[in-house]
């Protein structure tokens, strides 16, 4: 699910994004996040939306699903993608170097620890993104400016 996501919006997304600047990186988690929350400027305000209640959450709401819900899902998706790869890994050991197949799946094995690696590194930066509740104030004081600016 976070994965696909972030693989969608990076194949998508038209804007050069640094995610050493925060305000790219607003952009970057608001793009992700979308289907869960967005986020609206009233008066000078932000408000949060919570996209599956289709209500307005608490700052704290948001904080706890950061923090603990995405957190876990991220962990788990993680999880999975290292769990196959043990399988692939554990079925392919038991494969005799002198079968005649041994050396294509060793070179599928490798492509598959290169792509699981891959995929886990993006998943990671993820989920390390606004890793303690100041890091996430300022997610929000950014997805203000870009709400006032764009």
């Amino acid at each position: 699910m976070w994965l696909e996501r972030i693989l969608e919006f990076q194949k998508e997304n038209k804007i050069f994004i640094d995610l050493n600047y925060e305000p790219h990186q607003c952009l970057y988690v608001k793009n992700i996040i979308k289907s869960n929350y967005d986020f609206q400027l009233k008066e000078n305000k932000i408000f949060i939306k919570d996209m599956i209640s289709n209500k307005i959450c608490k700052k704290e709401t948001f904080f706890y699903w950061w923090f603990f819900k995405r957190f876990s899902e991220i962990n788990k998706e993680e999880e999975t993608i290292f769990n196959k790869f043990n399988t692939l890994k554990q079925k392919i050991s038991k494969i005799k170097p002198s079968d005649e197949n041994y050396e294509k799946l060793q070179s599928h094995l490798k492509s598959e620890a290169d792509k699981a690696n891959y995929h886990l590194n993006i998943l990671k930066r993820f989920r390390y993104l606004y890793p303690n509740i100041d890091s996430l104030e300022n997610f929000l004081k950014n997805n203000k400016l870009l709400l006032q600016c764009g």
